[in-house]
């Protein structure tokens, strides 16, 4: 159009007012021509935007499109049955959008071993999961990502040595004897999973801090021990288990414009905020003590996480580690071992009892075998550490809670960049479910029932992983939970002791009443036991 309108001009006007009228139309023909430029990009634009709304890699749900199925129960139940019904029998991971985001959900164990080993590389952990979980205990080994992850794991490595966790076995012992103490004087005990909290926060404190709490004996009393008083407050975090990763100006907002019964929710809310700003306070405290002891104690072995990890930053230097960042890491690392190691001990050791008081075949098997292997020894620290390992018919038990009831049964990651994997292109961003508890129970035959002889051989030895089931509860690949050895060594030591003592488990609930709270962790609601 600009063009005939130039032509028209130049043939009826006179020179002058065709120069002007040709340079106005070169104006205009250079605004349509922008115009026109921008109508193609944003087209294009708009429908590459559009093409990557609806682009699913793998099979999936598609009736709502990007705005996701509905869920019809839990978040992993609902994954579940979607990934049964889309998944050609377990074959092939399952696509869908959630208002918009894509999301892979994957129930095989071989595909979720192959994301966790590429973790550092191509994954990395769900922003909103990272938000929660820097707010909870900073960006310790947990949170951490990419170079700081690195950093953090080259100094805590050595201390999670297997010869460093063995040393520990006296200190968990004296706690566990002193948890078995006072369930002789009950008798009763209401909700084992608590005192089982007391117990793991206890070794806990004394193994990576190297400083006796005694907090089975003072959790349920008045004290006013500041050390008490501590760990009190991050008991009482832990139970709150809320939604904390929302920032103080929306609580405060909220609170302050919404219905009573919404309020509420977010002052609890606030309160946590509050909580975890103490905690992080006086854990930055107890960390500056500890940095000065070794400082004045430099020849001093201990065993303890935290006092290893200063002697490896002393050694690599300042160049490496400043002041401020030994504190910080140090900080965060205490609050990672107290919110994950405490709380998903006590859950496995929760379930680990329900399942072995619930089956007396199992616990009389148990027992023999711990009586047999202890002989006439009072305790574990009198016999080789590598005893423990004999205990094949109690490690099977655990093997099998672990893969019946993971203290974790739905993990998340997200694809870090765009990335190629099993033949389908993956944006940047796209979230993988990583169904955990739904791929061990699938992987073996009757894999709802809690079966611990599936985890030996003929001859009685405990059989591996590869052979049976990849429990997935700590991870794998390279990001594989540090803690595991300590984990497991504590469970080992707790329950061999117990099973010694006690002749007689008895189960206040039924089997089936003792149902899974999943909120941040999975665990058994309260059930009760009777020692004999």
């Amino acid at each position: 159009l600009p063009s005939l309108v130039c032509l028209f001009a130049r043939t009826n006007l006179p020179p002058s007012g065709a120069r002007r009228g040709l340079r106005a139309m070169a104006v205009l023909k250079r605004e349509h021509l922008l115009l026109a430029s921008s109508c193609v990009v944003g087209g294009v634009l708009l429908a590459s935007a559009v093409k990557r709304l609806f682009y699913y890699p793998f099979p999936g749900p598609r009736e709502r499109g990007p705005l996701g199925p509905k869920q019809v129960t839990s978040l992993r139940k609902t994954m579940e049955i979607l990934y049964e019904k889309y998944s050609a029998g377990g074959t092939s991971p399952v696509s869908l959008r959630s208002l918009g985001r894509l999301i892979v959900v994957l129930g095989n164990a071989d595909d979720i071993k192959d994301v966790l080993r590429r973790r550092p590389h191509d994954f990395v952990r769900d922003p909103t999961f990272q938000l929660t979980a820097v707010k909870a205990s900073s960006a310790g080994l947990f949170a951490a990502e990419g170079v700081h992850w690195q950093r953090q794991r080259r100094a805590y490595i050595p201390a999670f040595s297997m010869k460093n966790v063995m040393s520990m076995i006296p200190v968990i012992e004296e706690r566990s004897q002193a948890l078995l103490d006072k369930f002789t004087a009950l008798g009763t005990v209401e909700d084992v999973r608590r005192w089982f909290q007391y117990l793991t926060t206890d070794v806990i404190c004394e193994t990576s801090l190297g400083i006796k709490f005694h907090y089975i004996e003072n959790a349920e009393v008045d004290t006013d021990d500041e050390h008490v008083t501590f760990l009190k407050l991050i008991q009482a975090r832990l139970d709150e288990q809320i939604s904390y990763f929302l920032r103080k100006p929306h609580t405060a907002v909220i609170a302050k414009f919404a219905p009573r019964w919404l309020s509420a929710r977010w002052d609890q809310i606030r309160i946590f905020f509050e909580r975890t700003a103490k905690i992080h306070k006086m854990t930055k405290k107890v960390v500056k003590e500890r940095m000065a002891h070794v400082q004045q104690n430099p020849t001093q072995v201990s065993h303890s996480l935290m006092e290893q990890a200063i002697r490896v930053m002393d050694k690599e230097g300042e160049k490496l580690w400043s002041q401020e960042d030994k504190v910080e890491v140090l900080q965060a690392n205490v609050s990672t071992f107290w919110v994950a190691g405490s709380e998903t001990t006590a859950n496995t050791l929760s379930w680990l009892f329900h399942h072995i008081s619930s089956s007396p075949e199992w616990h009389t098997k148990c027992r023999d075998q711990v009586l047999s292997v202890m002989g006439s020894a009072d305790c574990w620290a009198s016999l080789p550490g590598e005893k423990l390992w004999d205990l094949t018919l109690l490690r099977a038990c655990l093997n099998e809670t672990n893969r019946l009831s993971p203290t974790i049964p739905l993990s998340t990651v997200n694809a870090g960049k765009d990335l190629e994997w099993k033949g389908q292109h993956i944006p940047a961003g796209t979230q993988f479910m990583l169904l955990v508890q739904y791929s061990s129970r699938k992987s073996v035959d009757r894999g709802d029932e809690w079966l611990p002889h599936r985890w030996l051989d003929e001859g009685g030895a405990l059989r591996s992983e590869d052979t049976v089931c990849p429990t997935l509860v700590f991870g794998s690949g390279p990001r594989v939970c540090p803690g595991r050895t300590l984990a497991e060594l504590e469970i080992l030591v707790l329950a061999s002791l117990l099973l010694r003592r006690f002749a007689t488990l008895q189960p206040l609930q039924p089997r089936d009443k003792v149902r899974a709270i999943e909120r941040v962790t999975s665990y058994p609601r309260p059930f009760g036991l009777t020692f004999a």
